[in-house]
């Protein structure tokens, strides 16, 4: 149930995730076609015919300052004498265009045909420069950055190696639940305690005395202990996974020592040592332990303690304590010999 109520939730996450994205890069697509097409006419031709100055002849801008001195030169043009001659030169700037800045330079020059009287008539010859606004160009970089910052951030987000199996293993459940059913599954996990309790039964076989001639298996360290029991576990069950990776917790992931994926049951090996505590090894199995409940393969967790010297002082204590700090998930601690 619990595993159905979560890969939902997956599913609904990866949906919201894949909305956001999409959505992300729309809004980049959209805003850069959007701006680019408010400072298209900066890219045209720089003429009467520019969208921008056609623009700008209606604007009041041109009404209050240039149209005036157009006015002025009209009625010197018609009256020389009763009139005076406008300003020689005369720039005009229409900054009220979304992105773009406008420039037109007038300057005064003769006409060219001969006036009757004598006196030349002047014209404005025109001159246009349309730009980028600076600060509009500065601040659509600068959203543009952000943006395509948090779509590459969202992309990686969504691609964390760790992440990506254990959802994947969760919605594998989900849709295909009959790939990790299995016909007995107590009775699996019965006889799988059974056999971690023997393990020392095991282990003396292996370091008996061998023939003449050959060396002795011997079990020296933690390593030994879990490649010993690696190959007893495969010859009781199907489909036992090693150093199978755990979700990241807190930025970090680790490896329970063997998946046995069909009784959906984690097994972690600890081997006593001089060098290693009480303390110590209830420290190492509270850290495990932290990391299984998250397990999407994983709904129950056995940890073998393999103790052929009896070293642990309160075997009793150290397993009430690992199954409270467990808070209900179905945890087992086994001492090897059994204690």
């Amino acid at each position: 149930m619990q595993n159905t109520e979560l890969a939902k939730l997956i599913l609904k996450a990866r949906r919201f995730r894949s909305v956001s994205l999409f959505l992300l890069f729309a809004n980049i697509v959209s805003l850069a076609v959007l701006y680019f097409n408010k400072i298209s006419p900066a890219f045209m031709q720089d003429d009467m015919t520019n969208p921008a100055f056609v623009q700008f002849l209606s604007s009041d801008s041109f009404k209050q300052n240039v149209a005036l001195q157009f006015d002025t030169l009209q009625a010197y043009n018609e009256a020389p004498l009763r009139h005076p001659r406008p300003n020689a030169n005369l720039v005009a700037i229409d900054p009220t265009q979304f992105g773009i800045v406008l420039h037109v330079d007038y300057t005064l020059e003769p006409q060219y045909e001969a006036s009757p009287d004598g006196i030349p008539r002047y014209r404005y010859s025109t001159r246009i420069r349309v730009q980028p606004a600076i600060g509009t160009l500065v601040a659509f970089v600068g959203v543009e950055i952000v943006l395509i910052g948090l779509l590459i951030w969202g992309v990686k987000s969504s691609r964390d190696p760790v992440q990506t199996e254990y959802e994947a293993a969760v919605l594998r459940g989900y849709f295909f639940p009959e790939e990790t059913e299995t016909a007995d599954t107590p009775a699996a996990r019965g006889a799988l305690k059974h056999l971690l309790a023997r393990f020392h039964v095991y282990a003396n076989e292996l370091q008996a005395k061998p023939r003449a001639g050959h060396n002795p298996w011997t079990i020296n360290d933690e390593y030994d202990v879990q490649q010993a029991l690696c190959a007893l576990l495969r010859t009781h069950f199907d489909n036992v996974r090693p150093e199978e990776t755990t979700p990241s917790l807190a930025g970090s992931s680790s490896r329970v020592d063997f998946l046995l994926v069909n009784e959906r049951t984690g097994v972690e090996a600890k081997m006593m040592r001089d060098s290693l505590t009480d303390r110590e090894l209830g420290k190492q199995l509270l850290l495990d332990l932290a990391q299984f409940p998250s397990h999407s393969h994983c709904e129950s967790l056995i940890f073998l303690i393999y103790d052929p010297t009896h070293m642990v002082r309160n075997p009793v204590d150290m397993r009430d304590s690992v199954i409270a700090a467990a808070r209900g998930f179905p945890t087992e601690v086994i001492f090897s010999p059994p204690r």
